[in-house]
């Protein structure tokens, strides 16, 4: 009689892949679950009350057209005289107003007319910190004190000054405060040191803010884009602003890094801004719509695969290597002092 022998199974291997399978399981689990609590929104948005910074051009002013379209009453700050009229000619409904976030006495009138507009017991459901500015561009070591001043008075004072005023508003509807920030934020890169100073603190200050609040009702929220196209990345104004910094460099320094070194600078710009730069703004503009309208809106909004991309980098690889890659397209300077 002849018996056959069966192969051998090894248990061990199969817990393994049985182990696996589970792993993943639970992971596409937790992922569905997520999609769908992030897709519950809230029932009675319109009607409610927003109040936006910015709102002269780019996600602003797309923005305020969005929330206004989902009968969401939008109250539009503007910097400028020109987009004040466009707003009044071009809507019945966006309310826009004179709004210079770097002056504590345009805020505050702001906040009075705000307050004068809202019906008795009202308050606002959103306060969007929208607005900023680039700021100067080249080597650090090239900016003086002043060059740093504008972009942390915009980025991170201006929000500090509209949180301080208007968050009576926001306790008295126990809504939201949704900062942009910045990839940036996150991840320095170089020749752009006063805007990514300006948002690693404006980070700081969200965190810290969302912690304070935790208690009250009232919630924090964070937008970090990569590079879109909204003016920021206007590349005439960077060529000029690189060039005309290092004209300003006294001799010794500019031997060093060379005559040509500001050309170089601009040259990694263009070819940053030609990889990165994306047009679609909706992305953000989609972010931000969430932020105010979904009942379980995220923490963080991490917007762009360039942003996504660098900031997965920081996180989790070691210094020395995302030193390497950011730092692989800088030129050289010259020689030495």
């Amino acid at each position: 009689m002849c018996i056959t022998k069966l192969p051998e199974v090894d248990i061990h291997s199969s817990k393994k892949i049985v182990m696996f399978l589970e792993i993943i399981g639970v992971i596409l689990v937790i992922t569905v679950l997520k999609w769908i609590k992030r897709s519950f929104k809230l029932k009675d948005i319109r009607g409610r009350y927003v109040f936006i910074t910015g709102c002269d051009s780019g996600f602003g002013k797309l923005l305020a057209s969005r929330l206004d379209s989902l009968g969401v009453h939008v109250f539009a700050g503007c910097f400028t005289t020109n987009t004040l009229e466009e707003y009044r000619k071009t809507s019945n409904t966006i309310e826009p107003i004179a709004l210079d976030v770097t002056d504590m006495e345009s805020i505050e009138k702001a906040y009075q007319f705000v307050k004068s507009k809202l019906p008795e017991n009202t308050g606002l459901w959103a306060l969007v910190n929208n607005a900023g500015t680039m700021g100067h561009f080249g080597p650090a070591t090239w900016l003086s004190e002043e060059d740093y001043q504008r972009p942390l008075s915009v980025n991170l004072f201006g929000m500090v000054r509209m949180v301080r005023v208007f968050l009576p508003l926001v306790l008295k509807s126990r809504g939201r405060i949704i900062n942009m920030t910045s990839g940036s934020g996150k991840i320095a890169a170089t020749n752009v040191g006063p805007y990514s100073i300006s948002k690693f603190a404006a980070e700081a200050y969200c965190d810290t803010l969302r912690r304070e609040l935790y208690r009250t009702g009232v919630s924090v929220h964070i937008i970090e884009p990569g590079c879109f196209n909204t003016g920021f990345t206007d590349l005439p104004l960077i060529t000029k602003t690189v060039s005309s910094n290092f004209e300003k460099l006294d001799d010794d320094t500019k031997e060093y890094y060379g005559t040509g070194y500001a050309d170089k600078i601009n040259e990694a710009f263009r070819d940053m801004i030609k990889t990165f730069e994306s047009p679609k703004l909706y992305k953000v503009v989609d972010s931000y719509e969430h932020a105010v309208t979904a009942r379980y809106p995220l923490m963080r909004y991490v917007v762009g695969y360039d942003s996504n991309s660098l900031i997965f980098l920081n996180t989790y690889f070691p210094e020395w290597l995302v030193d390497f890659l950011l730092c692989a397209t800088s030129p050289t300077p010259k020689g030495r002092i």
